[in-house]
């Protein structure tokens, strides 16, 4: 049986920094995994450069290690990767809430056999689970139940607290030592606490959107449709300069909208170079410096972006646009965006009803998410 340990908390309580640099000492080799560049990049950050130089530590996406089709379909791992599974005494999954259901069950089916390698999958079960149609949309600890077993491993950092528990010794025990990581800003973590605790969101003007400081800010909603209309009434908003599936943006960074192979994935950060607008085409750059030209409604504005997309990602300063479909994940993970500042705009005031009704269902949910990690 494989020797799966999940390690669950809230955002920015620094499950994978602590994690990461608890696994450092032990002088192993550790394979850091994601579902996305993105969160690749993240535990990159995390490593020093002389750590990377003097120990075993490599990183790749889900898509490359596990060299998986896209798009998906669950077939045997060839024999490079079986053997290239044998070269680690440890494997660290970051983002496990981000992947896929059928994906994520491919790969601890495969790890299964795997009984020498220590595999620990780190993820927030209040963020949103991947968008197919198997995953409760809701909430998402019914979709950790689905792939959960009872002979894993499960150490919980608890929600709404600026603490982690994270692995301090992990070779001498089989439950992690206890240690205290706190988040360096408790701003934005008050605000958490005062949204679900009292049901009290500090309302900005819509007007803030045409200030010069709105630039600052990376604007967020549930939608693109909704987004749309903000960057029409926002500065960024431009008659000229880099195109968009949903406008003009003049910032050169943009996110893609869909995968088009395992270099460029769908959620990616990459840089416009060139614009070819007689052909409707890009040329863009990934972080590896890897350029491919594509159609530019593939991309959109990086400072304008859907809770989807936002996942796994830090701002410093978020703009929340709220709207009738908010509900607790969408709150959540909304909120949990911001390092520094963040601010809360109703677009349209019809749906202020809706949005306070369903964030008093958010706190039913949330304290049902609380028994179940506590039992």
């Amino acid at each position: 049986m494989a020797q799966l340990k999940f390690i669950i908390g809230a955002a920015g309580t620094g499950k994978t920094t602590s994690t990461l640099k608890s696994l450092i000492p032990l002088d192993l080799q550790i394979a850091c995994l994601a579902f996305t560049h993105s969160a690749v990049n993240n535990m990159k950050n995390i490593i020093s450069e002389e750590d990377k130089l003097q120990k075993t530590i490599d990183f790749y996406t889900l898509h490359k290690f596990f060299q998986l089709p896209i798009p998906f379909k669950s077939m045997p791992l060839n024999r490079y990767v079986r053997e290239k599974i044998k070269q680690y005494s440890i494997i660290v999954i970051d983002e496990f809430s981000l992947i896929p259901l059928d994906i994520i069950h491919y790969i601890i089916d495969n790890l299964k056999e795997y009984s020498s390698i220590k595999t620990i999958l780190i993820g927030d079960l209040l963020q949103l689970p991947p968008i197919t149609p198997e995953c409760d949309k809701t909430f998402n600890y019914k979709f950790f139940r689905k792939i959960w077993n009872p002979e894993y491993s499960l150490d919980v950092a608890y929600y709404l607290s600026n603490t982690i528990y994270c692995a301090d010794e992990y070779q001498k025990s089989d439950k992690m030592i206890l240690t205290h990581n706190y988040r360096s800003n408790t701003t934005v973590m008050n605000i958490l606490n005062d949204v679900f605790t009292n049901s009290y969101i500090p309302l900005t003007p819509l007007s803030f959107l045409s200030t010069p400081e709105s630039n600052d800010y990376v604007i967020i909603s549930s939608e693109y449709s909704i987004l749309s209309d903000v960057l029409q009434k926002s500065n960024e908003f431009s008659q000229t300069g880099y195109p968009t599936k949903i406008g003009k943006t003049k910032s050169n960074k943009c996110i893609l909208n869909e995968t088009v192979d395992s270099d460029f994935l769908n959620g990616d950060v990459v840089e416009i170079t060139k614009v070819y607008p007689e052909f409707d085409i890009v040329e863009i750059t990934n972080t590896n410096k890897q350029t491919l030209s594509i159609p530019y409604d593939k991309l959109l504005p990086y400072n304008f972006i859907t809770v989807h997309k936002a996942q796994g990602r830090g701002y410093d300063n978020v703009v929340l646009i709220l709207d009738s479909l908010f509900e607790i994940t969408m709150l959540y993970t909304g909120i949990t965006r911001a390092k520094k500042n963040i601010k809360f705009i109703i677009f349209n005031m019809k749906n202020q009803s809706k949005i306070e009704k369903n964030l008093q269902k958010s706190i039913n949910q949330f304290n049902q998410l609380k028994k179940f990690l506590s039992k």
